[in-house]
């Protein structure tokens, strides 16, 4: 987790979210109830059977703002549009890249 790296500004270690949860119907196949006890904000979809829209994803997370890191209990199975959890998983494809393996 790149928040344990020793370079992360310590300004960014202290603005974090806490947990927050979209929960889908989907969500409880990814997920025990008993991860969700320490989440504290959750939000339902309209649609729960295929997720969010990416605007309801906007507004929920607009008031986080001033957050630098925000925490999700999971991203699987979040996204109703089909171009949007595309565009997520592109996204997060090229932000996780292999690193050369150094040792010192």
């Amino acid at each position: 987790m790149f928040l344990k790296h020793p370079k992360v500004p310590q300004a960014v270690l202290g603005s974090q979210s806490d947990t927050l949860l979209i929960e889908t119907d989907k969500i409880k196949d990814f997920a025990s109830h008993e991860s969700f006890k320490d989440v504290k904000h959750r939000f339902k979809p309209k649609d729960s059977t295929f997720g969010a829209t990416v605007s309801e994803m906007l507004d929920w997370v607009k008031p986080f703002s001033d957050k630098s890191v925000l925490r999700f209990h999971s991203m699987y199975s979040v996204f109703k549009d089909e171009q949007a959890t595309g565009k997520f998983v592109s996204k997060l494809n090229a932000g996780i890249k292999k690193a050369d393996y150094r040792q010192y």
